[in-house]
């Protein structure tokens, strides 16, 4: 299964798998224009400074303060801390670094909840979530965009427009996206690519883009031409080699094989979203544990800059679900997958889970917590801050004005969570994976659990 472009919150299966599997292999976040630092202050009692949160609420770009989000942090000692957050969506954090390390949540109702676990040193307080119905962006006014393809009075068979939020118009010969305007700014380019005939994960044929001018506050209408003669195809492959030891083998990943997209990350009035570039046809792992990728995709200025898989493992008895990404699609390139010896997520009764990990060259360790049932969504991500350990530990307290129930939406009915372990490799200079920059990683894995929560965790 390829990873699909990054759904909104209230797909919550897809949005769990983008939070411990293939991030990086489409779109994770939005990076933010303005971005500081986090700031330092010092605490009332003129003890070691402390950090500030800052939360921030997307999906839609710009993101948003996120005004009433609860902050809780509290250390080992039980010492706890709680404040809301102001219109600014900052909280400072009257806390003494001596004292920690301390684990951090900011949760709201309706909205994902986040957790950073063993903060002790330098801290990025920038946390970013989204919500069921994030709140529109200041100062914009909505317009509508047609796109049509010349020579293409059908454009739901064999083309593939690329634009945020995208609907069908009600025509079969034009692809209709609403979005708030900015007057004045270029939106961005209009990606079409062609595939074979009848499906959209096929081998790509031709490809075009087009700068949308400037929509001085109006509807428009935009026409695209694909190239003739075609845009040349390029063709490549890409090694993925897996361990031969540990929980995660070549001889334990599931072999099914087929095509899947590749992807370009592009911006449409700063917003990102991944557009379909190419195909990637997988080959499962042979005896030596090396699978392949072969690519068809096109040269600059279309080239891709990311394409993915969603693997599963029988390793033993826990089943393992793997993103992979390959972030450069360059002939003769070996992604390696470092071996897992423990990961998993196991029931701690009465009301809580305990995260088992070895895996010391995965650099990032995360939990997800994902309410099950039918038409049920929400969910509550944690990370565990630079140097801290996932292993041993138990899910954190949600602030006190919070419950698990309010992290849910859609028909709820029991507070029913199924909870994983995560871990993922690092990228040097990579923000952390809590902040709008999202997971960077080439690797990334998560436990599937029959470990559950239904009620708060103790």
């Amino acid at each position: 299964m390829i990873h699909p472009p990054r759904p909104s919150l209230p797909r919550a299966t897809a949005t769990a798998l983008r939070l411990g599997l293939l991030c990086a292999a489409s779109t994770c976040s939005t990076p933010l224009e303005d971005d500081p630092a986090s700031v330092p202050f010092d605490v009332a009692d003129g003890g070691t400074p402390g950090w500030q949160v800052r939360v921030l609420v997307g999906p839609r770009f710009p993101l948003t303060p996120g005004a009433g989000f609860a902050v809780r942090a509290e250390n080992a000692a039980g010492q706890v801390f709680e404040r809301t957050a102001g219109a600014d969506g900052v909280v400072p954090l009257g806390v003494a670094r001596e004292d920690g390390p301390w684990d951090l949540t900011v949760a709201r109702a309706g909205c994902r909840a986040v957790s950073i676990l063993g903060v002790a040193g330098d801290f990025d307080g920038d946390v970013y979530s989204e919500c069921a119905a994030a709140p529109p962006p200041p100062r914009e006014t909505a317009h509508t965009l047609f796109v049509r393809v010349e020579g293409f009075p059908d454009l739901s068979t064999d083309l593939d427009v690329c634009l945020p939020g995208s609907t069908s118009s009600g025509t079969p010969d034009r692809i209709r996206v609403d979005f708030a305007d900015r007057p004045g700014t270029s939106p961005g380019d209009v990606w079409v690519v062609r595939f074979e005939s009848g499906a959209r994960d096929a081998r790509p044929r031709n490809i075009a883009r087009l700068a949308v001018p400037s929509l001085h506050g109006r509807n428009t209408t935009v026409t695209v031409s694909l190239p003739t003669p075609p845009v040349p195809v390029v063709r490549s492959r890409v090694a993925v080699q897996f361990p031969t030891e540990g929980l995660l083998t070549g001889e334990s990943a599931e072999r099914s094989s087929g095509y899947g997209p590749v992807y370009r990350q592009v911006r449409f009035y700063g917003e990102a979203t991944s557009c379909h570039v190419g195909a990637g046809l997988w080959t499962p792992p042979d005896a030596s544990g090396r699978g392949t990728f072969a690519f068809e995709t096109f040269g600059p200025p279309f080239e891709p800059d990311s394409a993915g898989i969603l693997l599963g493992f029988n390793g033993g008895n826990v089943a393992v679900q793997g993103g992979v990404r390959v972030r450069r699609v360059t002939d003769g390139d070996v992604v390696q997958v470092p071996p897992v010896w423990v990961l998993r997520a196991e029931a701690d009764p009465p009301a809580n889970v305990r995260f088992r990990v070895d895996a010391p060259d995965y650099g990032i360790a995360s939990f997800q917590a994902v309410p099950t049932g039918p038409n049920i969504h929400g969910e509550w991500v944690g990370y565990m801050a630079h140097g801290a350990t996932l292993d041993g530990r138990r899910l954190p307290q949600l602030p006190t004005t919070v419950s698990l129930r309010d992290l849910t939406f859609g028909m709820a009915q029991d507070n029913h969570f199924a909870v994983r372990a995560c871990i993922a490799t690092t990228r040097p200079g990579a923000r952390p994976p809590w902040t709008p920059a999202g997971l960077d990683a080439d690797v990334s894995l998560c436990a599937a659990t029959t470990a559950a929560l239904s009620r708060e965790p103790m």
